[in-house]
């Protein structure tokens, strides 16, 4: 996907940065958190069952080169039910239930985006089960999943695992070329 932004008449001036800067800082989306001396150690557990992978394995490149963060990948073994990887509270549940944002109580955010192009499918194949805004523990179910009806409709059912602003931590570790299920540590965050 191609994105075009047009700037008419546009300057943005940001103190002591000037023009150029201030325009960077202003398409910067990332939200820096301030730096502290606080610790944190996270682990983020596998939302479903599966072989987990390098994250270079999911075909679109927004994921497979990182641009949203370090993560990895889960190739999915039957369906089910998406889970939480944390303990926190859904910020984002998208409309066509294919993806979600997790933020832990540390202030990390986890997105889980479940198959390639599955936003396609506006709901179907998916189910409700809790909702954006709703405190949820490691393990807790999200969304159900067909994942036979996901594959007979042409979707690659890879699921991506990603801590958005990984670039923030001082180590994202992953875990992958395993199977993996609920109890399954694939990521940990730590800032020492």
């Amino acid at each position: 996907m191609i994105q075009i932004v047009v700037l008419v008449d546009m300057e943005v001036q940001v103190p002591n940065k000037g023009v150029f800067m201030g325009l960077f800082d202003f398409f910067n989306k990332k939200n820096k958190k301030e730096e502290d001396n606080n610790t944190l150690e996270v682990s983020v557990f596998a939302p479903i069952e599966g072989e987990c992978v390098d994250i270079s394995n999911v075909p679109d490149d927004t994921f497979a080169k990182k641009m949203l963060g370090e993560g990895v990948a889960i190739i999915p073994s039957k369906s089910g039910e998406v889970l939480s990887p944390v303990d926190g509270k859904i910020v984002q549940l998208f409309d066509t239930l294919h993806a979600f944002t997790i933020e832990t109580k540390e202030g990390v955010d986890i997105l889980v985006h479940f198959g390639m192009n599955t936003v396609f499918l506006k709901q179907e194949g998916f189910t409700k089960i809790l909702n954006e805004g709703d405190e949820v523990k490691a393990g807790d179910a999200i969304v159900s999943y067909d994942l036979d009806l996901i594959i007979e409709k042409g979707y690659n059912p890879i699921t991506a695992i990603v801590v958005l602003d990984s670039d923030e931590y001082s180590n994202v570790a992953t875990f992958t070329n395993t199977k993996v299920d609920k109890t399954k540590e694939i990521i940990r965050i730590e800032n020492k």
